[in-house]
């Protein structure tokens, strides 16, 4: 064994074949081991350490000199040090740790473990099972800033708290980045890739691999990839261009490879990036971007606000979200849907929005933008230098040389400098950001956000000032009414304009000023409790609010408690189970927001508020309903019921109530009055039957009392309904539904196409419009004036016309239906009911039926598809059911509509008109006509006219149409009638008859002997081997030809022009 130790100088010191102890000293020492295990220390200098053979421990030494350390043949351990040192294992299984200081370690071959302790490493464990630990830095597979490589075998390589490179390479690796934003590439083989903390990019390489991205915004890389990949965040899994499977977890982001990928995002917020290739992103929920990259790709922002993103194109970029069109910059033209957001090129872009609210990021270049409807957003946050923006005359300097043209843009969103902010007509909203901001709303409510910034704001709408340190700067508003304050504690102050404030988390200071000012805490993650009386408010944050002149509430998501003060105030609830008390003053509860139908009871005291919730109401005077249809009561007081849009019911109860109805057909509702009405919707007023007057607005419908009560109908569609009592019901101008009810009623529909109906009787009616009088099933007798329509009830009933054109319809039950003089409309319904329509042109209607209907007018019979059996006399025309129906005239002229469904009509004798289709849905079987086989188109139907002239109309979308040849007299037939068709048969039409195509994009002729003629306003044409004169109609246009016609061999047939109306062929 040999001991020795250098001096200052630079020593060589060289040991033997067996254990030796080197020690260097200040100088910048060699020291060799050679043979056996040795122990070798470099001590202060730039030291060269090699161990040799044996099992040896190098120490680079403490000093901040460079040492190389080389373990040579052994299980070596090797300790850098201090210093930028160079550490190699060599062979065998090596223990490598680079101590202080910007380490470049390599293990050599065997299962090495590696360390970079601490500094920038880089760490490459070579050939083996290596395990590699980074160490604090930025490592290179390490610690610190580290890059860390394994090399061939299964590694295991641990980066630390810092942006690490890890590569696993060959072998079945396991990679862990350790803290912040990693880079881990496990190469080859089936690796395990565990992001762990930070945002972190993974890439598997060939293999199946699992990626979990952990915490953090992940990544998953397969720009590498040989072949295209399918990703899909949301089943976890990735076909990866290698011909394996991944596995993927935690995973937020994808990018694909240089082919046409597929990329689905999961429901949080994705980043799909599909570089070259047509690639398809479909972003799935959340709010996702998009970034296509060369190529024509498909992307698909799915639910929630979504970005495509074309800041790396070379070109300009025109993005229209309207037509969803994009040309990307890079050649390509992509397809875009559901996406909100834009971010151009660097170059002069056409950045266009659609009915949404769009957000544009226009970047580098003078960019046109047009938001087009909807609240549309242009920001320059990440511009250069100040912007000056202007809504009113659309030009903005962009910060960065260029000037954009707006359009149709209600928000901006400024530059981290002193900008210059002007609105317009409309509602804006500006975030200037930090620097010195001049902001001027002009006309319109218009609102300053500052939830982004790093500190508290006050805000001052009467001096125009806003200051909130360096985030915000000093800024100067003018025509400002709203306010957003930002997370701190504000102070928010109003000037006399009606005001509207967040104020966010924080404990805020918020005085209104003059005019009618609201605070809103629909932002609150938790219930709020606001106070207007004492002037306090929970925020729902954690926060506790001053308010001082607040006439307006907007409550949270949750359960709030909402109080008011002596002024008239106004409360939104929202959602949750709110408890609300208007307190002294005239105050209003408002569901305009709410997303169904609410039913709100002043009197009670309770309200479903459209959001499954129950509402606790006390002290409101006057309510706003949804856009629903709502059930809104008022109380003692005189109250105020707006029913907004939809169908609503509106019950004032006591007081001079004012009722308004809104869009919608609105009922008022007296029902529980304890006094007969007088209800006049011509005047707008009401007698309610509890001693006060109420005023009607933009109402339809009325309800009356159990007593005897007078309702007047305006120019409208009315119903009205009596309840008990011997009630007059008078419905005016407009086609009218009056409903008696029980007692003795009459009922005068006045001018129009008026229904008395009696479908909620409790027994059998007897109605004749002849003599004006009904049996009401409830024990009365009606008085019937200018009523030209019956709706029957459930039970046996007996209709009768008058001369006038009848709409009876008997409902359920055994009915005796009697049409009268005039041309009648008569609805059987079920059971098994008696029919005459009496003299005129009559119809019957199935249309209601649930199954395929029998009807033979000939022998004055029909199964009515209700379990029924009718019997007919004087019907003419027939409407079928949405079923496979067969219809049969009589010797007379019909009208026979098949309706939907597979039907067949048969006209019999007479000039009948036979209508194959009708506007219910159709879906039938594929079927074979002829010799074009099975076509599958949605519905057949089969015409058959009869000895004289009939008219065949047959419509719809891609149908297959048939005309029996058991025909005789000159037919006509006209296709494609009701909707444009992309397939139309005609076949086996006998001499004489004329067949007129009127739409459709292909039309097939079947010949049968000659001298038939065909007219059309679309294509058509003929070969000269026919010996029928095929035509188009005179004065069809040359815009008009867009079809084409094949003969019965399936050969194309097309033509180029007319002469007097005849079609030419051209080969």
């Amino acid at each position: 064994m040999v001991f020795r130790r250098g001096n200052s100088s630079n020593n060589l010191l060289e040991g033997t074949a067996v254990d030796d102890q080197l020690y260097g000293s200040f100088g910048n020492d060699t020291l060799l081991g050679l043979g056996g295990n040795d122990l070798l220390q470099g001590d202060q200098g730039n030291d060269s350490l090699d161990g040799g053979d044996g099992n040896d421990l190098l120490f680079g030494g403490l000093d901040s000199g460079s040492d190389t350390l080389l373990g040579g043949t052994g299980n070596d351990f090797l300790d850098g040090g201090s210093g930028n040192d160079s550490l190699d294992g060599g062979d065998d299984d090596d223990t490598i740790q680079g101590g202080q200081g910007n380490d470049t370690i390599r293990g050599g071959t065997g299962n090495d473990v590696l360390s970079g302790v601490s500094g920038n490493n880089f760490i490459d464990g070579g050939d083996g099972n290596d395990f590699i630990q980074g160490a604090s830095g930025s490592d290179i597979n390490g610690g610190g800033v580290d890059i860390l490589r394994g090399g061939a075998g299964e590694d295991t390589i641990l980066g630390n708290g810092q942006s690490d490179l890890l590569y696993g390479e060959d072998g079945n690796d396991f990679l862990d980045g350790g803290g912040d934003n990693d880079l881990l590439d496990g190469g080859s083989g089936d690796d395990s890739l565990d992001g762990n903390i930070g945002n972190d990019t993974l890439a598997g390489g060939a293999g199946a691999d699992n990626l979990n991205g952990n915490s953090g915004t992940d990544l998953v890389d397969y720009s590498s990839s040989t072949a295209a990949v399918n990703v899909n965040l949301a089943t976890g899994s990735a076909s990866d261009g290698f011909g394996t499977t991944d596995t993927l977890i935690n995973i937020e982001d994808a990018a694909g490879s240089a082919f046409n990928d597929i990329l689905i995002g999961n429901t949080g917020n994705n980043r799909l990036i599909g570089n070259a290739g047509n690639d398809s992103l479909d972003g799935g929920s959340g709010n996702d971007i998009l970034i296509g990259g060369a190529g024509n790709d498909t992307l698909n922002g799915g639910a929630g606000f979504d970005r495509v993103d074309y800041s790396s194109s070379t070109v300009a970029v025109n993005v229209n979200l309207a037509t969803g069109i994009a040309s990307d910059g890079l050649g390509g033209s992509d397809r875009l849907l559901n996406i909100e957001e834009v971010v151009g090129s660097a170059f002069n872009d056409l950045l266009i929005g659609n009915t949404g609210n769009n957000f544009f990021i226009g970047g580098t270049g003078n960019d046109s933008i047009d938001g087009g409807a909807g609240t549309d957003r242009v920001n320059y946050s990440s511009s250069t230098g100040a912007v000056v923006v202007n809504l009113t005359t659309g030009i903005a300097t962009d910060g960065l040389g260029g000037t954009d043209t707006l359009l149709n843009i209600e928000d901006v969103t400024g530059s981290s400098f002193n900008d210059t902010l002007i609105g317009n007509a409309g509602n804006n909203v500006f975030v200037g950001g930090a620097g010195n901001d001049s902001i001027d709303g002009g006309a319109g409510t218009d609102r300053v956000d500052y939830s982004g910034s790093a500190g508290a704001v006050v805000v001052n709408l009467t001096t125009g000032i806003a200051t909130g340190g360096s985030s915000v700067g000093t800024d100067t508003l003018i025509n400002i009414e709203d306010v957003i304050g930002s997370t701190f504690n504000d102070n928010l102050t109003g000037n006399t304009a009606n005001n509207v404030f967040v104020g966010g988390p924080g404990n805020d200071t918020i005085d209104g000023g003059d005019g009618t000012d609201r605070v809103d805490y629909s932002s609150s993650i938790a219930g709020v409790t606001v106070n207007l009386a004492t002037g306090t408010a929970s925020d729902g944050f954690g926060g506790t609010d001053s308010l001082t002149n607040i006439e307006e509430v907007v409550g949270s998501s949750f359960n709030d408690s909402l109080i008011g003060n002596t002024a008239n105030n106004l409360f939104v609830g929202g959602v949750g189970n709110d408890t609300i008390d208007g307190g002294a003053g005239t105050d209003q509860i408002d569901y305009s927001s709410s997303f169904a139908g609410v039913t709100v009871n002043l009197s009670s005291g309770t309200a479903s508020d459209g959001f499954d919730d129950t509402d606790t109401l006390s002290n409101l005077e006057n309510v706003v309903g949804s856009n629903f249809n709502d059930n809104l009561t008022g109380n003692a007081a005189a109250n105020l019921l707006n029913g907004g849009t939809g169908n609503d019911t509106l019950n004032g109860g006591a007081g001079n109530d004012t009722l308004t109805g809104s869009a919608g057909s609105d009922r008022v509702d007296y029902a529980s009055s304890t006094s007969a009405v007088n209800v006049d919707l011509t005047a707008g007023t009401a007698s309610d039957g509890l001693g006060g007057t109420d005023t009607l607005i933009e109402i339809e419908e009325a309800s009356g009392s159990s007593f005897n009560d007078t309702l007047t109908g305006n120019t409208a569609n009315n119903f009205l309904s009596g309840g008990s009592g011997n009630d007059s019901l008078d419905g005016g101008a407009g086609n009218d539904t009056v409903v008696g009810g029980a007692g003795n009623d009459t009922l005068n529909g006045g001018i129009g196409s008026d229904r008395a109906d009696y479908s909620s009787s409790l027994g059998g009616v007897i109605v004749d419009l002849a003599t004006g009088t009904a049996n009401d099933g409830l024990g009365g007798t009606d008085t019937l004036i200018s009523i030209e329509e019956v709706a029957g009830s459930s039970f046996n009933d007996t209709l009768t016309g008058n001369t006038a054109n009848n709409l009876l319809l008997g409902g359920a039950g055994d009915d005796i239906i009697d049409g009268g003089d005039g041309n009648d409309f008569i609805d059987g319904g079920a059971g098994n009911d008696i029919i005459d329509g009496g003299l005129g042109i009559d119809q019957v209607d199935y249309s209601s039926s649930t199954a395929g209907i029998v009807i033979d007018l000939g022998t004055g019979t029909a199964s009515d598809g209700l379990s029924g059996t009718d019997t007919l006399a004087n019907v003419e025309n027939v409407t079928g059911s949405a079923f496979a129906d067969r219809i049969t005239g009589d010797a007379g002229n019909n009208l026979l509509i098949g309706n939907g469904g597979n039907d067949t009509l048969v006209g019999g004798a007479g000039n009948d008109v036979l209508i194959g289709v009708g506007a219910s849905s159709r879906n039938a079987s594929a079927i074979t006509i002829g010799s074009f086989g099975n076509r599958g188109f949605q519905e057949v139907d089969i015409l058959t006219g009869g000895t004289n002239n009939d008219r065949f109309i047959l419509g719809g979308s891609n149908e297959f149409y048939y005309l029996g040849s058991g025909t005789t007299g000159a037919d006509i037939a006209i296709i494609g009638q009701e909707t444009s068709t992309a397939g139309i048969l005609a076949r086996d039409f006998n001499a004489g008859d004329l067949i007129q195509v009127q739409k459709g994009l292909i039309y097939r002729v079947e010949q049968v002997g000659a001298d038939t003629f065909i007219f059309g306003t679309n294509a058509v044409s003929t070969s000269p081997s026919f010996l029928d004169l095929i035509g188009v109609v005179v004065g069809t246009s040359l815009s008009e030809v867009a079809g084409t016609l094949r003969d019965q061999t399936n050969a194309t047939l097309t033509f180029r022009g007319q002469i007097s109306g005849v079609a030419q062929w051209f080969s």
